[in-house]
């Protein structure tokens, strides 16, 4: 069923086309070659920083940039996307940060939560087309968790 969803049952911007997805597509998919986390979080905010350029602004706020990352995690038909998360997650992230730079440890954690709240939505949305106002209440709703 998610495996037949469109840009447009995610409410996705007409200008963006299916084509312009397929090589963050295909960057998504290396997650699955990766051995350590930082490079799985690195497939992650590259494809974060790739729908970023598919905007005119080149800063894409975050309700803009979710529907997007949420539509090509369903495309990859890569399905460890939670033991991946897991893998990540049971990895002491501070170890690999490094103190002297907190900004590159909120990045990290910025990709981290992103992929969290994209696979939270997945799971708990079972009622397709969504509308992009149903990740603010996935986000309120994981903040009451």
């Amino acid at each position: 069923k998610l495996s037949n969803i469109s840009l447009e049952d995610l409410n996705i911007s007409k200008l963006v086309k299916n084509e312009q997805l397929t090589s963050l597509k295909l960057e998504l998919l290396k997650i699955s070659t990766c051995k350590c986390a930082l490079d799985k979080l690195s497939c992650i905010r590259n494809v974060i920083e790739g729908i970023s350029a598919l905007s005119e602004k080149k800063l894409t706020v975050t309700d803009e940039m979710l529907p997007i990352l949420v539509y090509l995690v369903i495309k990859t038909n890569y399905f460890h996307w939670i033991p991946t998360l897991k893998f990540i997650k049971e990895l002491n992230l501070s170890q690999m940060i490094n103190p002297e730079n907190h900004s590159s440890g909120s990045a990290l954690l910025y990709i981290l939560t992103t992929l969290e709240a994209v696979l939270f939505f997945i799971q708990t949305n079972e009622n397709l087309p969504l509308k992009c106002n149903d990740f603010v209440k996935v986000r309120e709703r994981k903040n009451l968790i």
